[in-house]
């Protein structure tokens, strides 16, 4: 579904194994090379005390790693915009936005990002600011995971995982 839709909201209750899925995605070694290696160029997990500056430090760096020309956008970016015009945005939208919206690359970029329902108040706006952005560029792809009580600002094609019946757990015990 992450090829159809730039923004992909896998939706379950907490334990249902969101993390484990997001972990699968962006490391193929867990998954047995059912997912291809370099299916997912940066994921986070997001925690209560998650800051918008962590993540676009977090993300940042692994987008350097995996995709060609990022480190050099970000440093162009710097180098092209005024001080003023850098303050008007954000620290995700300056460090990830507009460095990938620059580089336009050919290839799907895909950030997994665990957890959105522990994000705090303070840093969901720019959080949220940061993914309605990304999903506007043709060439991102965003896996988001929530618990089903999550409101969202945007309308993000969801994937919902049903609670395991208890008989299924039992016998993998």
């Amino acid at each position: 579904r992450s090829n159809k839709h730039p923004l992909l909201m896998v939706v379950a209750e907490a334990g249902a194994g969101k993390s484990a899925f997001s972990a699968a995605l962006a490391w193929p070694k867990i998954t047995e090379s059912i997912v291809p290696t370099g299916f997912v160029q940066a994921i986070h997990f997001l925690t209560e005390a998650t800051t918008p500056q962590e993540l676009a430090r977090s993300v940042g760096k692994q987008l350097a790693r995996a995709v060609p020309g990022f480190e050099e956008a970000q440093l162009a970016l710097a180098q092209t915009k005024s001080d003023t015009e850098q303050r008007k945005l954000g620290i995700l939208e300056r460090q990830i936005v507009e460095p990938l919206r620059s580089l336009k690359p050919k290839i799907a970029v895909r950030i997994v990002l665990d957890g959105l329902d522990r994000v705090s108040i303070n840093a969901s706006g720019s959080v949220w600011a940061a993914i309605e952005s990304l999903a506007r560029l043709q060439f991102m792809r965003l896996v988001v995971t929530a618990r089903p009580d999550t409101s969202v600002p945007v309308h993000p094609a969801v994937y919902f995982v049903p609670r395991a019946a208890d008989s299924d757990v039992l016998q993998y015990l």
